[in-house]
């Protein structure tokens, strides 16, 4: 065929070792997308010898990477973008069965990886690969009409020509997440487990965003014209609910500022095999933060749905804002060397 199409489109992502290297050792990385794309973005400058008569010369001076990321979550591979994003990553089996957790932290090792993209799936192939890439941000989207989805947004150094990505192997239908495993909980400020907090049942969809506001203008004259570096900046996170009114509403620890716990259970209902009880599930506990926005519009005689923001804010005690435990059967998720 010669009209490229999204369907037929390949994409396979692997960690790096280093920015500018490859490694080994890595696990490859197929997401259940929704939607992909990478793309080169040249920084051009035009001389203006030629005055008002005419058009100068334009030279391109530096480029970068851009990328996004929009894709079903599945209790597998999630953590391969989690780590990346995040940079801190503990893995501990669950007894002596085949269940392992893994814990992800904010960090200062983020993680680079490297997209090989087939695009279009033509018979003439256009194949690019995209090197250096860092997750610039990770959004997490619970809706009530759709399975639960991410999107990331990148950034990266530059592209070159690659070669086919080879066969897709996707993770299981049944490790993704319907709204049916979607939960809520709200306990009090410092708690640390989903065990210790009460489960808050007014919110119907969720938002839960992360960012890390990466610079990747640290050019040098050495004639590549990309970036040698990728600095990091600071970390931001913030959770959205729509919610309904009901009589277990928080309007008073809104409108008091009080501190709160708080826990999001994403949970695919399927059993891990030969584990130690647990479901393939994701909890994201949040020990301490406050309810920002608690927004109530009342319209006729329609039901109020108040739309509620949360900032969390690191807990002292624990040492971290934001903990992210997913439960499932693979044994490590090695770091490329």
């Amino acid at each position: 065929m010669s009209v490229g199409t999204g369907l037929d489109s390949k994409i396979l992502l692997k960690e790096q070792s280093a920015l500018g290297t490859l490694g080994t050792g890595q696990r490859s990385v197929w997401l259940r997308r929704h939607e992909a794309g990478f793309h080169k973005v040249p920084n051009y400058v035009t001389s203006d010898y030629a005055a008002s008569s005419e058009i100068g010369i334009s030279k391109q001076i530096s480029h970068f990477i851009t990328g996004r990321l929009r894709f079903e979550l599945d209790m597998t591979t999630i953590v391969d973008v989690l780590k990346w994003f995040m940079g801190s990553i503990t893995t501990a089996q669950q007894g002596a069965t085949s269940e392992y957790k893994h814990t992800l932290k904010f960090g200062n090792a983020f993680k680079y990886f490297k997209a090989f993209i087939d695009e279009g799936g033509m018979s003439s192939a256009l194949y690019k690969n995209y090197i250096g890439n860092a997750i610039n941000s990770f959004s997490l989207f619970v809706p009530r009409m759709d399975t639960v989805y991410c999107d990331c947004r990148a950034t990266g150094q530059t592209n070159e020509a690659g070669s086919d990505p080879g066969t897709p192997s996707f993770a299981a239908d049944e490790l993704t997440v319907a709204f049916n495993g979607f939960k809520v909980y709200v306990g009090t400020a410092g708690a640390t487990t989903i065990a210790a907090m009460s489960q808050w049942k007014d919110p119907f969809s969720a938002k839960f965003d992360m960012s890390r506001d990466l610079n990747a203008d640290n050019f040098q004259s050495d004639q590549l014209g990309y970036t040698d570096d990728i600095v990091d900046g600071k970390v931001k996170a913030a959770v959205n609910f729509v919610t309904k009114l009901r009589t277990t509403h928080r309007i008073a620890d809104f409108e008091a500022g009080t501190e709160t716990s708080l826990g999001i259970v994403l949970d695919t209902g399927v059993a891990i095999p030969s584990g130690n009880g647990s479901n393939y599930k994701m909890e994201i506990v949040f020990p301490r933060g406050v309810f920002t926005t608690y927004e109530r519009a009342i319209d006729g005689e329609g039901t109020i749905e108040p739309v509620v923001d949360f900032i969390p804010m690191i807990d002292k005690t624990a040492t971290y804002s934001v903990r992210i435990d997913i439960y499932n059967n693979t044994t490590t998720y090695p770091n490329a060397t």
